[in-house]
């Protein structure tokens, strides 16, 4: 449930981000910006900044989820809302505002790679309604404490998976 939702958004993310935040920031010819990220599991970005992440860093974590008792012979679909947190900072705050923006939409690229992905879980959705995936940015420019800009962008989607018997 939960806990596969997390590790298949991780197993994702892990293996497609860089790759993907590159593309995206050739695509937009944008200069200087930052394609790798450290990736961190089940906290939300506060967290793993305060507990010294690297930076940038995405934080995978799940809120909850729809589910079902168990049907026929043993199995369960599940719907879990999984948050995908990217945090970056710099000097400049027109780079970091760029470098949030775009890793929204690197986000959003590993979540269309979910369904039938293979690998652990068996996963056959990934926010596939329109509407259902919402990228959300931090307000404005912020200064961190050691005088850096910062923002962050926010990827909540729902992940459908079926729990087979044991």
């Amino acid at each position: 449930m939960i806990y596969d939702a997390i590790e298949k958004a991780y197993e994702i993310v892990n293996a497609n981000f860089a790759t993907d935040m590159a593309a995206v920031i050739a695509s937009k010819s944008e200069a200087g910006l930052t394609a790798t990220a450290a990736i961190e599991k089940r906290q939300d970005i506060k967290k793993s900044i305060a507990l010294g992440a690297a930076k940038p860093t995405i934080s995978i974590w799940g809120r909850g989820a729809d589910t079902q008792a168990k049907v026929g012979t043993g199995w369960r679909d599940n719907v879990s809302s999984v948050i995908m947190d990217y945090f970056c900072n710099g000097t400049d705050a027109v780079k970091v505002a760029k470098q949030a923006e775009l890793a929204g939409e690197a986000l959003m690229r590993c979540v269309d790679k979910m369904p039938n992905s293979g690998g652990s879980g068996v996963v056959f959705g990934a926010a596939e309604m329109v509407g259902s995936a919402r990228v959300d940015l931090s307000d404005g420019y912020e200064k961190d404490s050691t005088g850096n800009w910062y923002r962050t962008a926010r990827v909540t989607f729902p992940l459908t998976d079926r729990d087979e018997p044991v």
